[in-house]
């Protein structure tokens, strides 16, 4: 039973980088094709990421950000403002004059910076694109592999197909444009795949697998 548990856990984790690599690839995708600058602006996901990781930048624990802290946390969400940007940040979203971030504003200056959502979907397609090799709208379980397996995350041939279930929002057996872009605006909620993983869909695709494998 602990055995199976583990298992259970690291296909979650597994999972979970899948979808990361996913959605990194729209970002890197839409920002080599387009060579724009707009300034600076965060995916969702790396705003929730920011978010939680507040205490891990708070590296002196006063419970504020000071400006070098800051820039830190901006550089490990892909961002690079110069001094005069994040001395200009300070004065905009320090509203009690600390010279530090404190949590609330520190999320609402984060927040400040996220994506709209049009642009997000519009970098998912993108993404859509590099995965559906063959270009018939459509991915199936080798293009996910195939893909995957090239930039660093391998599943096994029962996790691809528990991953094309879960993305295969309308049930019709084929995961299109419109199911990966529901799919990967969705994931981001907490615990998606602890809640997810292993539902009535992937369970049936996962006895399916197991007949096919014996």
């Amino acid at each position: 039973m602990e055995q199976h548990g583990f298992m259970e856990q690291d296909a979650v984790r597994r999972l979970e980088d899948a979808v990361d690599i996913m959605t990194d690839m729209a970002h890197v995708k839409r920002r080599s094709r387009t060579n724009d600058d707009h300034g600076m602006e965060i995916s969702p996901a790396l705003v929730k990421e920011a978010v939680e990781a507040f205490n891990l930048f708070d590296k002196d624990d006063n419970h504020g950000l000071d400006i070098d802290e800051l820039g830190q946390v901006f550089r490990a969400v892909g961002q690079n403002p110069s001094d005069a940007e994040l001395r200009e940040i300070m004065k905009k979203h320090d509203l009690n004059n600390s010279g530090m971030l404190e949590q609330e504003q520190f999320e609402k200056m984060i927040i400040s910076y996220m994506k709209p959502m049009w642009q997000v979907k519009e970098e998912l397609k993108d993404a859509f694109r590099i995965f559906d090799k063959d270009g018939n709208g459509t991915i199936d379980k080798q293009e996910l592999e195939y893909v995957l397996k090239k930039f660093g995350e391998p599943l096994t041939h029962r996790q691809s197909k528990e991953l094309i279930a879960l993305m295969d929002k309308n049930g019709d057996g084929r995961v299109d444009m419109d199911d990966f872009v529901t799919f990967l605006c969705e994931v981001d909620q907490p615990d998606f795949f602890k809640t997810h993983y292993h539902s009535d869909q992937t369970k049936q695709v996962c006895e399916q697998t197991k007949q096919s494998d014996s």
